[in-house]
């Protein structure tokens, strides 16, 4: 009975779209007051923060230098912020872009195939 529910089931699903047009899968969302709790039990993010200062610092056994690197990122990104990161264009990707599009077949005025 388990396999006919589970087929069935299944069968109704199409990939990447596990729920009905318009419905959330998570509806209510976040729990409120989550962040709240986190804050308390973590001393507002010092115990995090110290956590990471024993791995950066090697001061936990066995951890590796990739593990010390990744806890130096997580710290600066925290006490300093992510640094900004800038895209620059050459034109190339303009290029590239309408060279993909010579071999594609579409009304470039509605974006829609002719046929």
């Amino acid at each position: 009975m388990a396999e006919k529910n589970s087929t069935n089931t299944a069968a109704n699903r199409v990939p990447g779209r596990p729920f009905k047009k318009g419905q959330s899968g998570n509806p209510q969302g976040r729990p409120k007051g989550i962040v709240n709790v986190i804050k308390e039990k973590t001393r507002d993010g010092a115990t995090l923060v110290a956590f990471m200062l024993r791995i950066f610092e090697g001061k936990i056994k066995n951890v590796s230098i990739n593990q010390r690197m990744e806890a130096a990122s997580w710290l600066a990104d925290r006490g300093f912020g992510r640094p900004t990161q800038s895209v620059h264009s050459t034109g190339d990707m303009v290029q590239r872009i309408e060279f993909v599009s010579d071999d594609v077949e579409c009304d470039p005025n509605t974006n829609t195939d002719p046929a």
